[in-house]
């Protein structure tokens, strides 16, 4: 373990906060020099902290990928990729052998994402950079609604004591972001809190009960969906249509594409951006023959 001072913390903070917020901003090389900044001060940490063994062994392995898949990832994508790895994993390595004042940490981070949720509920727009295309139309400070709902989730899970008021906005901000996927995954994270309860009445029933239950919906559901894909598909699209909404739609289409996970699967990182050319034609909402871009993230992860 070691010691470090408010200002190191505040440091890291900052850092993590301005390379998140600068993300496809027109200020993309302070954002780059942020994060190599962080990764430096990591990379400094970690020659005065002892890491165990199998950490050591993920970091040569992290290398030695990243080295093999060198010829297919280009210099440029190549920067990128191991820049972005590297963050999040010397973030999950260095962090917890840290010695901090949490309580500062804590109240510099809950004065952040308190001033985001206002921004975010008031659809308030930071818009401080004009030039820059990628700015999605609603508020907050990560110029993203996907990125805000994200992390306002993981931040609502962080300071989850009791289901009160400031669940009550931060749900209502994630809401207000438009990101059904974030705003479902707080929720089922939420009832996961409290699964105790549910547990509890859950456990008034018969083992055998439950597993019969869920085993027969389950195989039932798998099948009558399987079975009827192409009707399920458009009986979702025309939903989508009422509801000015084809994101679900998307979603099922994609998912069940076998040609998006064959192209998907890699051993080795691959190129992402050659990836992300692909599109996926589809039945009910194919334009020009263009066809749907892939929005499925699990498939960049498979890639990359």
């Amino acid at each position: 373990m070691l010691k470090i001072s408010n200002i190191s913390i505040l440091l890291i903070i900052f850092l993590s906060l301005l390379g998140s917020i600068l993300t496809n901003t027109t200020l993309l090389s302070l954002q780059i020099i942020s994060e190599i900044s962080l990764i430096a001060i990591f990379i400094f940490l970690s020659f005065n902290i002892r890491l165990k063994r199998y950490e050591i062994y993920i970091l040569i392995s992290f290398c030695i990928t990243y080295l093999f898949a060198y010829p297919q990832l280009g210099h440029k994508l190549f920067e990128t990729s191991i820049k972005n790895a590297f963050q999040g994993l010397f973030s999950l390595i260095i962090i917890p052998k840290l010695i901090y004042n949490k309580t500062l940490a804590k109240k510099v981070f809950n004065l952040f994402f308190y001033f985001n949720i206002i921004l975010t509920i008031f659809y308030i727009k930071t818009d401080l950079f004009s030039q820059n295309q990628s700015i999605s139309s609603g508020g907050g400070l990560f110029l993203n609604f996907h990125f805000n709902a994200y992390l306002l989730g993981i931040w609502a899970i962080t300071i989850l004591n009791s289901f009160d008021y400031k669940q009550i906005l931060i749900g209502f901000s994630i809401l207000q972001t438009t990101s059904k996927t974030s705003l479902i995954s707080y929720i089922l994270s939420v009832i996961y809190f409290y699964k105790e309860y549910f547990y509890i009445k859950i456990k008034q029933i018969k083992r055998i009960h439950i597993i019969s239950f869920l085993s027969i919906s389950f195989l039932l559901t798998l099948f009558l969906i399987s079975s009827n894909i192409e009707e399920f598909k458009s009986f979702i699209f025309m939903m989508g249509l009422k509801w000015r909404d084809k994101s679900l739609y998307i979603l099922v289409d994609q998912i069940t594409n076998i040609d998006l996970f064959k192209n998907s699967f890699s051993i080795l990182p691959g190129n992402f951006e050659e990836f992300d050319k692909i599109r996926i034609i589809s039945k009910y909402s194919n334009n020009d023959g263009i066809g749907i871009s892939n929005e499925i993230g699990y498939f960049y992860y498979l890639k990359i």
